[in-house]
């Protein structure tokens, strides 16, 4: 080879389309013929009387519904955003469960709040029926007494 490369091919590798091969020896070679591809299966139609039968569609995992202390945390984050300035979710298997608010508000607009938040939950779950869940809001005055006391 005049720039010192020597390149090797065995001949069942040959590019597609090569018209001619050489040896390295420069001695021509025969190309192989490219083997026959096979024959393409025969498309069978189905007859024309026959109605495609509809496949059973694949019906999605029913969506599992919250626990009770997943929807307390959800309550919690409510609370959070209105202002809270802590939150605590106490979820107990053998005595009350509960929901720990600290609220800078008058004992009245906590009496309000805590009512209206139990009363939506009790319209959208009923998570919270198997334990005693109650939602306690403390004012940041009012020391460890809390200022509403509702069920949820």
């Amino acid at each position: 080879m005049p720039n010192g490369v020597v390149i090797t091919q065995q001949l069942g590798n040959c590019p597609s389309g090569a018209v001619k091969a050489q040896a390295a020896d420069g001695t021509p070679i025969a190309i192989p013929a490219p083997a026959p591809k096979p024959a393409p299966a025969p498309v069978r139609s189905a007859p024309a009387t026959a109605a495609p039968q509809p496949t059973p569609a694949a019906r999605p995992p029913a969506p599992s519904q919250p626990t009770d202390y997943e929807y307390a945390r959800v309550i919690c984050k409510a609370f959070e955003q209105a202002g809270a300035t802590t939150c605590d979710v106490q979820a107990n298997v053998l005595s009350d469960s509960k929901i720990e608010v600290t609220l800078a508000t008058s004992p009245a607009s906590a009496v309000l709040t805590c009512n209206d938040v139990a009363a939506s939950m009790r319209a959208k779950t009923r998570a919270f029926d198997e334990r005693n869940w109650r939602i306690l809001i403390y004012s940041p005055f009012s020391g460890n007494r809390p200022i509403a006391n509702c069920k949820l």
